[in-house]
């Protein structure tokens, strides 16, 4: 074989203030953690990253066996069964601590105790088990992004159930108190106990006792009528970033060159931004041949981006709309559609699904993309609805040849 020493074929391009620049992108796996990769590519820059300290040790075990890291929504799962972890063992000792005030040695009093409240315990923390588990059939994105939710919340609680039959009783049996033990609380707790008794012995006896008891909860629940309209009810709200990115899809064999020309026509068009909205605008990324679109990253010659950096400040999100919907005008001034260039406001939080979707099945492509192109030309009618597009990614074109074989045959 013949080996040569040569360039490689071009296959992207990066340009930062009009310049060509190197675009260096830090992918991490699914079992990374995020700030061990933030920390490791700080030092490589010359700076410093500050690690979280490490909590829910056994469920931390348990979700790194099962190739879970350590993120945002592990650690919410984590908080939100953190209450539920406490009532068990909460229920474990007071049940404990009622056969020791009986009179038993803290040995068999923990052995007892526990043994008692064992099935109930066991029930009620499956029951929560099977309450969450089923979200991890949620479908679509974010289903996706929501599965290690539960599957966080059912490692915990099997764990706290490891920690309060096993470990628990335990330490009752080594350090719990005897029966003649007093807390510093006891006294402060019998003084509110008998003004607490006394409030119930004038209150109940007469006729107030059904004003409150019906006049609380209906206060309530017209509070709660008046108020719950008004609040703004998002499960994981996605905070608008400081930039907005331009994505651009050209047809499928479009040279990289080609590509890079039409980017220099939307950069021109960023650079018309009116004078105050233009004032704001740090800088200017451009990659040809790559683009980090919403839902997946391509790596061809026909697809690029602009990323538009902003000084952040305050009405931020009112800037960008600005902005953007100044490009996307500019872009379609210039004779661009929807499918082909595509302005929005990048937000972090967790992937999220268009807010209008279209699913179209079938066997037949050229009948798929005759009534996408249908439908894509009459939801543009609609005032309000931009960057109306299909998820179809075209193959590269192909030339079939068939050979003639009598013709062959003749030929030799």
């Amino acid at each position: 074989a013949a080996v040569r020493d040569t360039y490689s074929r071009e296959e992207a391009r990066s340009r930062l203030y009009g310049q060509r620049s190197i675009a260096l992108g830090v992918t991490k796996k699914d079992v990374g953690s995020s700030l061990d990769q933030l920390e490791k590519t700080h030092a490589l820059l010359g700076e410093f990253a500050v690690g979280i300290p490490v909590a829910f040790a056994l469920a931390f075990v348990l979700l790194k066996l099962s190739g879970a890291s350590i993120n945002e929504n592990t650690l919410f799962g984590l908080v939100l069964v953190l209450g539920m972890v406490v009532d068990d063992a909460i229920v474990v000792i007071e049940n404990v601590y009622r056969y020791i005030q009986a009179g038993h040695q803290r040995r068999q009093a923990a052995i007892e105790g526990t043994r008692e409240v064992l099935a109930p315990v066991l029930t009620s923390t499956l029951t929560t088990i099977a309450a969450f588990m089923p979200l991890v059939l949620l479908p679509g994105t974010i289903g996706e992004f929501l599965q290690v939710v539960p599957f966080t919340v059912s490692l915990t609680l099997l764990a706290s159930l490891v920690e309060c039959f096993a470990i628990l009783p335990s330490h009752i049996a080594d350090y719990g108190g005897s029966r003649d033990s007093r807390s510093p609380l006891d006294e402060p707790m019998a003084r509110l106990t008998r003004a607490y008794q006394a409030l119930l012995s004038r209150i109940l006896p007469s006729w107030p006792r059904y004003a409150i008891a019906l006049g609380v909860p209906l206060s309530i629940f017209a509070a709660s009528a008046y108020i719950f309209p008004q609040l703004r009810q998002e499960l994981f709200s996605s905070d608008p970033q400081s930039y907005f990115a331009v994505w651009l899809k050209l047809p499928e064999g479009t040279a990289l060159n080609e590509t890079d020309r039409h980017t220099r026509i939307l950069e021109a068009a960023v650079r018309r931004l009116p004078p105050d909205d233009l004032a704001l605008v740090e800088r200017i990324l451009v990659n040809v041949g790559v683009q980090n679109a919403a839902d997946r990253s391509y790596v061809r010659p026909n697809f690029a981006e602009l990323v538009v950096d902003v000084t952040d400040g305050p009405e931020m999100i009112d800037k960008l709309q600005r902005m953007v919907a100044f490009v996307r005008d500019e872009a379609r001034d210039l004779g661009y559609d929807d499918g082909v260039v595509q302005v929005k406001i990048i937000q972090a939080g967790p992937p999220k699904d268009a807010p209008l979707e279209a699913k179209i099945q079938g066997d037949d492509f050229a009948a798929l993309e005759e009534i996408a192109t249908l439908l894509k030309t009459h939801l543009k009618t609609y005032p309000g609805l931009v960057s109306i597009d299909d998820d179809f990614t075209e193959g590269k074109n192909e030339l079939i040849f068939r050979l003639r074989h009598e013709k062959a045959r003749r030929l030799g």
